[in-house]
């Protein structure tokens, strides 16, 4: 039976944080909490935390597999509490930060039976304030509606890999739509191309920017991200994150004004223990 048991509220998750950094002289951590997310997360039951003094692990559910998630007030601290995770299945982390930190925090884990999946850098376009943003693309996009959401799904999963790249769940779709925060090109009878974003202040980050196989070299991806950054006209500093691999993607952003930040991802897995 697993020792981990389900969070019950936003505040139980601060105070278990809260609990950790108290003292600590070394705090390290990958968990970066949204309020509003993690609260998602603890609605639907998808959370489960495990503290063992002076660390606490955090599984989230995400499909067939779970997302580990930590925070410790030292390397001895997390290393003495990854024991923990024999028989939880399938288990997926995200180390971030600067390349060299990164490598050290690997190294950590790998003594417990975890190993690199994929690498992931972070790129920043950045505009300046009060300068206008550029032109509207010829043809507009439009926001996508709630009947989109099964084939922007079906889209997302049919194009990435869910233990690389994070992906939405159905419920993070219909909240994403509902605020429109996708836009879309339509195409014959479906979705030719669509761009997910998250706005905050002078940031933004963008999540999927995805043509369909049949639509491509059409210009519909350069029409929906001019038309994501003419509709950001506040925003000084544009995200995202590509996968070290994707060389393409790369120099496609680079068109757009994307350089690396410093910033990278790296996912390591721990495939069921026999």
């Amino acid at each position: 039976m697993s020792a981990f048991a389900p969070v019950p509220s936003l505040e139980a998750l601060m105070a278990a944080v809260d609990s950790v950094k108290a003292g600590a002289d070394a705090y390290v951590t990958n968990l970066f909490l949204d309020p509003a997310k993690a609260r998602e997360w603890i609605a639907r039951g998808d959370l489960a935390c495990l503290g063992t003094g002076g660390c606490a692990l955090f599984l989230r559910k995400d499909r067939w597999f779970r997302h580990l998630h930590f925070c410790a007030a030292d390397e001895a601290a997390l290393a003495g509490s990854l024991g923990h995770l024999e028989g939880e299945g399938l288990l997926t982390l995200d180390l971030l930060g600067r390349a060299d930190r990164v490598e050290e925090m690997s190294r950590w884990f790998q003594a417990a039976g975890f190993r690199t999946y994929s690498r992931l850098t972070r790129l920043a376009r950045i505009q300046a304030k009060g300068a206008p943003p550029p032109p509207a693309p010829p043809a507009e996009t439009e926001p996508a509606v709630a009947a989109d959401v099964d084939a922007l799904l079906r889209n997302l999963e049919a194009s990435f890999d869910p233990l690389k790249e994070h992906l939405p769940s159905r419920e993070d779709l219909d909240l994403a739509v509902a605020a429109g925060r996708v836009r879309v090109v339509r195409g014959g009878a479906g979705i030719a191309g669509f761009l997910y974003s998250d706005t905050l202040g002078a940031s933004s980050t963008l999540r999927y920017w995805l043509v369909g196989p049949g639509h491509r070299d059409q210009g519909i991806g350069a029409r929906l991200i001019r038309d994501y950054f003419h509709r950001s006209p506040a925003v000084t500093r544009f995200l995202l994150w590509v996968l070290d691999s994707n060389a393409d993607a790369i120099a496609k952003y680079g068109h757009y004004g994307y350089a690396p930040d410093g910033l990278v991802d790296r996912v390591m897995i721990r495939e069921v223990q026999p």
